[in-house]
């Protein structure tokens, strides 16, 4: 038998099950207060970090953000220019927001990048379908995001063939 029966149940588990099942420690403040260091430190810092990462770490790694801007309000607005700078953080920033104890700076954020961003309609049909339908924290998000998808159709020329796509706008 492997393990030996004398070994707790948790050892049983392959290492690379436990990374996946267990993710890592929440929140992790020594690795928010590093972070936010560094960013304030090494300007495009968080830009060349976020520029090469998958959903998954784009996510945690926005979390983390939210939550270290709680103690280092200027980290809000490196958040800010890092979703203006790369939009397709967009859609884990929501997901983030949703998660979080501090949705502002990711909410914040997300509102500026709809106002000032020419999101293209593909990210928007994305945003609008990522957004919970009765949520509080995105609500203003949610509708610049319908009143966008609604502009592009209208644009395009679209918006007659295609009433399905208004419908969530």
């Amino acid at each position: 038998l492997y393990p030996p029966p004398a070994a707790p149940a948790w050892q049983a588990v392959p290492p690379t099950v436990h990374a996946r099942y267990l993710g890592s420690i929440q929140p992790d403040l020594l690795a928010e207060h590093l972070v936010a260091s560094v960013a304030e430190e090494m300007t495009g810092f968080l830009p060349g970090l976020l520029a090469s990462t998958s959903s998954d770490q784009d996510r945690q790694a926005l979390a983390v953000l939210a939550r270290a801007s709680v103690s280092r309000v200027s980290l809000a607005a490196s958040v800010s220019e890092v979703l203006m700078s790369l939009p397709k953080l967009a859609l884990p920033a929501v997901e983030a927001a949703m998660q979080s104890e501090n949705p502002a700076p990711l909410v914040t954020a997300l509102n500026g990048l709809a106002v000032e961003g020419a999101l293209p309609t593909e990210l928007l049909i994305g945003l609008s379908r990522a957004i919970p339908v009765s949520t509080q924290a995105l609500a203003s998000f949610a509708v610049t995001v319908g009143q966008m998808l609604v502009a592009d159709y209208l644009a395009d020329g679209t918006a007659e063939g295609y009433p399905a796509g208004l419908a969530p706008a």
